[in-house]
This record gives C-alpha cells, structure tokens and sequence, in this order.
C-alpha cells in the first residue's frame, strides 16, 4: 500500500499547485455609448453588458484595444477576463505584452475630449501588427511610458473572446478593456494559486485517508 500513498500525493499536489482560472464571462455588445467618432468609425468607451450567470446583468464600459477584429450591435460573446494586477496574461491576445496594456490602461485613464482620437490611435499602435501606422502622439506615449507607482492597474480587466488562440484569429470579437474597481478586493479572474497552509491541510487529510484504509485492510487480513 505505501507504493500507491506517493503517488497519490504528488497528483494531489501538482492539481493543487495548477493555475486556477475563473469560468468565462459572457459579454453583450450594446451600442456605441457615449463613444467619440473619429477616422470614420465610433471608439470607446463603448457600453456592454456582463453577466455572471445566477444574478442580475451588469452594464460595463468597453475600452478598443484590438483594432484587427470586429463586434457588432447585439453580439454576444463568452470571455476570459484577466486583471492587469497579475503578471499572467496566457488567456489574452498578447500574453506578453503586460506593458502594453497597462499602458493603454492609463492611456483610457487619461481620455478627454480633445485627445481622445490621438489616444486611441496610439493605443491601437501598442499592438500594431504589420502594416498598422495609427496617426499616435509620441507624447501621449511618452506619458503612457513612465513609472506610474500609484495607478491602480489591478482595476482594469482584459476581456478576451474565449476563441481568441492568437492576435490575428479571426473567429472571434475584439479584445477589450474594462475598469472595474469594485471587482478588484475579490480577484475576479485573476490566476489563483492555492496558499501553502491549504497545500499542507489537504495532503495531511489525504495521508489520513490512505492511513486509514491501510489500517482497515490490515485488520481484514488479520
């Protein structure tokens, strides 16, 4: 019996030591909102609707970050949300690009009405693929691009379609940015990673468990 008890507790640790992702979210694409119309096409904060599944729909703004794929009026949409408080964007678009978004994070910020065309072309050039040369302000970018010690990143989320598989796949809507400080104490969507006192509460019960069934086995053969 003791060949099995090793086995059982390095499986029990290696699926409690996994990432835990939260369950996607599903989005409704409402309307343009009280979005600015520039190069010819209305951008953000677009206005959307959330829904946790069990409980009342939310409506949410929705900031473009994703210039390459497209969402229309009414479309609805499952998505991996994922805060920019955790270095663990594998379930977004650019999984290695948490400077950029966190720079387009303060970029949406920082919008007013008078540069608000310049932002959201410099925040479309953050992830530019070839061939993309948004009319951006180097400034802007400039500003986007210093130390911002006390801006509460872990407050914007990343919304990704659950088809999106890379930058350019075009199966799924575009990516957007949400700001949600209410949802930031509870760690919506971020990647869990269970403490060391539930690693050690779980393999001690799962050691009882084998111990005892050890012991009842003895007695039978006894």
């Amino acid at each position: 019996m003791r060949r099995r008890i090793f086995p059982l507790l390095a499986a029990a640790f290696a699926l409690l030591g996994a990432p835990l992702h939260a369950q996607p979210i599903h989005f409704k694409f409402m309307d343009a909102g009280a979005g600015y119309n520039a190069f010819g096409i209305y951008i953000g904060t677009y206005r959307g609707v959330r829904d946790y599944g069990g409980g009342t729909p939310e409506t949410i703004g929705l900031n473009c970050v994703d210039y390459f794929h497209e969402v229309m009026f009414g479309q609805e949409w499952d998505a991996n949300v994922t805060s920019l408080g955790t270095s663990d964007l594998s379930l977004t678009r650019h999984p290695t690009s948490r400077t950029q978004y966190r720079q387009a994070a303060w970029l949406i910020s920082n919008y007013t009405p008078a540069n608000v065309q310049a932002t959201q072309a410099t925040i479309w050039n953050l992830f530019q693929s070839p061939g993309a040369n948004w009319p951006s302000d180097p400034a802007l970018l400039a500003a986007a691009d210093a130390p911002h010690p006390d801006f509460d990143f872990s407050s914007y989320f990343v919304v990704t379609d659950v088809n999106a598989s890379g930058p350019d796949d075009a199966r799924s809507v575009q990516e957007f940015l949400i700001y949600d400080p209410s949802r930031r104490v509870t760690g919506l969507a971020t990647v869990a990673t269970p403490e060391p006192a539930t690693l050690v509460l779980v393999a001690s019960g799962l050691v009882g468990v084998l111990g005892v069934t050890t012991r009842q086995k003895g007695r039978r053969r006894a």
